[in-house]
């Protein structure tokens, strides 16, 4: 039986400024705020959607039957109490019917501070709730997505079937057993599904066997998650897309932009948000057609690794000394990368920020303006300070 460990208290846990998590909806004078359980160096972090029933009466994280099921699959997987430490996307279950949206969008904050202040490994997303909040996106489901290996916050992350999911359909003992296999066979270097009595490879027409990416470092693995979002028109860490999303629907979550400023030759607004290293490119009709992300987890990616992964560039150009290469990315979608550019003493270097363009979005055919397909027009450097402020 796992047992709690030494717990991280709220103000280690959440380092932001505003309300505590008391604050949320769903919290009420006869639920608890729990943080999670384990040890909180451990290099996985599970999270499931919210405490169970037993959780929130005892206080204790780690007794109902579904946990259960998963202390029995981390058993096989050879992963003791101090190899993981569990938490949820919501600190409390919730007693009575709340917005689903609206908390999982306060939760989520909290959730990716605790990340943040661990530092794990590895991360295991839990059935559809969590993996669509994780995500940044409504219609991921674990079906399509297990087996494979993801990057979220930065760090290498699979998926896997909520433990009530699987105590109820007993179907999906074997999927979930190979998914937790995959995870120790990357943390530990051992292969244990070798020595089970059956070996089985997840169904080709849903998800990749769960060896393909064992072998794949995470600059990959990160690069592979940008391209499956861009497809989308998202970027990761945002629950905003170009194309099909207005700049209010930002301020709605995010609040008023540090800054606006109207760029003529980039056929638009942008707006800076620095806290969240995100800047949005909007339309007179406040339609969003470009999303810019900064973050320090992207210097993991040269510029020789963009090219292996994703083949020779569609558009290369250089602007105000650095580097841009784009691919076209689905129908209606571009990505744009932007490196330092490339000199005899940095001959690959690191991916400065990327974003992902919806060209008809710039289109203004009453003005007859066939918009931007490529082009470059931002001052990059001054953006860039604005965000690093």
């Amino acid at each position: 039986m796992i047992k709690s460990g030494d717990r991280p208290k709220e103000s280690r846990i959440c380092r932001q400024p505003g309300p505590g998590y008391k604050e949320c909806e769903i919290c009420t004078e006869k639920s608890r705020i729990i943080w999670g359980e384990g040890n909180p160096n451990a290099p996985v972090v599970i999270i499931l959607d919210n405490p169970g029933a037993r959780e929130d009466k005892d206080g204790n994280e780690y007794v109902c039957g579904t946990r259960q099921t998963l202390q029995t699959a981390l058993h096989q997987a050879n992963l003791t109490p101090g190899d993981i430490y569990l938490t949820y996307l919501l600190k409390c279950k919730p007693l009575r019917r709340y917005n689903k949206e609206e908390v999982r969008a306060f939760s989520k904050p909290f959730l990716i501070q605790q990340i943040k202040t661990i530092q794990p490994k590895f991360i295991v997303c839990l059935g559809d709730t969590v993996v669509q909040a994780m995500f940044d996106d409504k219609e991921a489901h674990v079906k399509n997505l297990r087996g494979l290996w993801h990057v979220v916050l930065g760090y290498s992350s699979i998926v896997s079937y909520h433990p009530l999911a699987v105590r109820r359909r007993p179907n999906l003992t074997r999927q979930f057993m190979e998914d937790w296999d995959m995870l120790a066979q990357r943390l530990f270097g051992v292969d244990n599904s070798q020595n089970k009595a059956e070996q089985t490879v997840p169904d080709s027409q849903t998800t990749n066997p769960p060896s393909s990416l064992d072998q794949t470092d995470s600059s990959q693995a990160l690069l592979l998650n940008i391209r499956q979002l861009a497809e989308k028109g998202k970027v990761i860490n945002s629950d905003f897309a170009a194309k099909t999303t207005v700049i209010e629907d930002v301020e709605k979550k995010w609040g008023k932009p540090d800054s606006t400023d109207w760029v003529p030759a980039a056929k638009g607004n942008y707006a800076t948000y620095s806290s969240h290293s995100m800047v949005f490119g909007f339309n007179k009709r406040s339609q969003i057609f470009e999303v810019r992300y900064f973050d320090k987890q992207l210097q993991k990616i040269t510029l020789s690794k963009v090219k292996d992964i994703f083949g020779t560039p569609a558009y290369t150009a250089t602007v105000g000394g650095e580097d841009i290469i784009g691919y076209t990315t689905g129908q209606e979608f571009k990505i744009l990368l932007v490196f330092p550019k490339v000199t005899g003493t940095n001959s690959d270097p690191a991916l400065d920020h990327y974003s992902v363009l919806y060209p008809q979005g710039t289109v203004n055919s009453m003005a007859n303006d066939p918009g931007r397909q490529w082009q470059v027009f931002i001052p990059e450097i001054a953006m860039k300070n604005r965000l690093m402020q």
